[in-house]
């Protein structure tokens, strides 16, 4: 027998995998778990802050069929970007475990965008003898806040504003079971140990009863709500009602930009708009961004368009991405008008406090809950552009997803380079800003206009967010030189480090560039109104 066990152990062989990419978050470990038991090896999955660490051990040609399944089978959100792998001596090792997480170097792993309500978590939400049945959080290994409530690197659930929420028995049974959706979710939550909603009127006084009933009836009355979702608060009415959207108009001082529409589910968008496969596409992704569709004709007869979207044939139209939003919805309410949650020109909000303080004055109703958005995300924006899915503005379901940067073969090749962490700042208008950091873009979300203090303290705190992610500081700024631009302004007189200025037109042409990893010098036509140019004038 004990020659037997010594040509077994003998056959046996150990490897270490060191993954990067988007595998924090997005159920990575509990997928290498579930192979890795599939395969019968043995060894354990382990979070770092620069990477995802694998070491298995068994036989060689099942370990070679797991790693090839690895790359195979991992689906979105799952990314990876590279492997690593090493021999290393065997250790006996009886089960496959999930380790605890450890810090180990700087960051190379990001955490995943706030990901839309997968479809397993919706049909639990819908049905009446779910524990989760019409619990306004529920989420999974696949769906759910991310960056929105992530505080820190390596990704765990205590690093996260989920911390405070401690595990109910049938959560944390959940969360061990490996035939579970929530296998390791780190945002599981249920009505005994979740996060709870609470409902004020606009004095700031919580309303009594059922808060999905006084919602219903407060959208049904023509009343105004301000929500918390994932990224920030959202001001919404029925869309049916002209008066409900003439009173948010009114309030919010957007008296002429149009409006966002959330339809209840992708049918009631199906029926009333155009829409094609690539749009379609785009509306039911994780991502679920507000894509700007042509209404059908007979939409005019359910909705007031010209209330909506004034002079324009095309509007903004979404599904709900979290479970609270397709809470709202009735049999009678098919429609929402969403817009974010601010007064015109100021940046969107997304604490308790300065809702209660600021939105009071526009919404009837607040609909508040006790999980901590971190940062804030506004909705993205995109269309179909010549048979493609094309982004105006990156923001929920897309940030802080990364993007490579293209170099010229003999800087690529060498990669001894430690290369220096670089900020983009962006200019003044429209903003949002850049960090590249190992060679790899980290794009914000959208800012907006920095005409105030308020959209200044909004990008600092984004920029100060993003950067304690990558644990990293820049050791240059690129900034558009713009002389009555306060972003120029402010980091002329408060910079220790190196600047570079990037004139408005060459940055538009350079993104281009970078976006379609073009390496080669072009020439390129802007189209794109006025800008501050290296002539000194506009």
């Amino acid at each position: 027998m004990g020659r037997v066990a010594d040509e077994e152990s003998l056959s046996k062989q150990r490897v270490r995998l060191k993954v990067q990419g988007v595998v924090q978050g997005v159920g990575f470990r509990p997928f290498v778990y579930r192979l890795a038991v599939k395969y019968g090896l043995t060894g354990f999955v382990q979070n770092c802050s620069s990477q995802v660490i694998i070491e298995v051990e068994g036989d060689p040609n099942l370990m070679s069929s797991f790693t090839d399944k690895l790359m195979m089978e991992a689906r979105f959100p799952i990314r990876i970007d590279s492997i690593s792998h090493e021999r290393v001596d065997p250790k006996g090792n009886e089960e496959f475990v999930i380790s605890m997480s450890r810090e180990e170097g700087p960051p190379a792993s990001m955490i995943p965008p706030d990901i839309s309500t997968c479809p397993h978590c919706m049909e639990e939400l819908r049905t009446s003898k779910s524990r989760y049945y019409n619990y306004p959080f529920i989420s999974c290994t696949h769906c759910g806040p991310r960056f929105s409530v992530v505080l820190q690197i390596p990704y765990d659930r205590s690093s996260t504003s989920m911390a405070s929420f401690s595990l109910c028995v049938s959560c944390q049974k959940e969360y061990e079971n490996m035939q579970d959706h929530q296998f390791h979710a780190q945002t599981i939550a249920c009505p005994v140990c979740g996060p709870q909603v609470t409902l004020l009127n606009h004095d700031g006084d919580t309303l009594s009863g059922d808060w999905l009933t006084n919602c219903h009836q407060a959208l049904q009355k023509d009343k105004i709500l301000a929500v918390k979702g994932v990224g920030g608060f959202h001001l919404l009415c029925n869309a049916a009602s002209r008066q409900a959207i003439s009173s948010l108009r009114i309030r919010k001082k957007r008296v002429h930009k149009p409006l966002a529409i959330m339809a209840k589910d992708f049918e009631s968008i199906q029926s009333q708009f155009y829409v094609s496969e690539v749009e379609a596409e785009a509306i039911k992704s994780p991502s679920a961004p507000i894509v700007l569709l042509a209404p059908k004709p007979e939409l005019s007869r359910l909705l007031p368009l010209e209330s909506i979207a004034p002079g324009l044939h095309r509007i903004g139209v979404m599904i709900p991405y979290t479970p609270l939003h397709y809470l709202l919805f009735t049999d009678e309410i098919h429609y929402l008008v969403v817009t974010s949650g601010n007064t015109s020109g100021m940046p969107t909000i997304y604490r308790n406090e300065e809702a209660i303080h600021q939105l009071r004055s526009i919404a009837d109703v607040l609909l508040l809950h006790d999980r901590d958005i971190v940062m804030g995300c506004d909705d993205s924006v995109g269309q179909e552009s010549v048979g493609v899915f094309q982004l105006m503005r990156r923001s929920r379901g897309y940030v802080p997803d990364s993007m490579t940067i293209p170099l010229p073969s003999h800087l690529q090749e060498n990669r001894d380079i430690d290369w220096p962490t670089l900020l983009a700042l962006g200019s003044d208008m429209k903003n949002s800003f850049c960090y590249i950091h190992q060679g790899i873009a980290y794009l914000s979300q959208h800012i907006g206009d920095l005409n105030t203090l308020e959209d200044r303290t909004y990008q600092q705190s984004a920029q100060d967010h993003i950067q304690n992610l990558l644990e990293a500081t820049p050791a240059l700024i690129v900034y558009d030189p713009h002389p009555n631009y306060i972003s120029n302004q402010n980091v002329q007189k408060t910079s220790q480090v190196p600047l570079i200025k990037v004139y408005h037109h060459h940055a538009h042409m350079a993104s281009c560039m970078a976006e379609h990893h073009i390496k080669t010098a072009v020439i390129g036509c802007i189209l794109d109104g006025t800008g501050y140019g290296e002539d000194d004038t506009l």
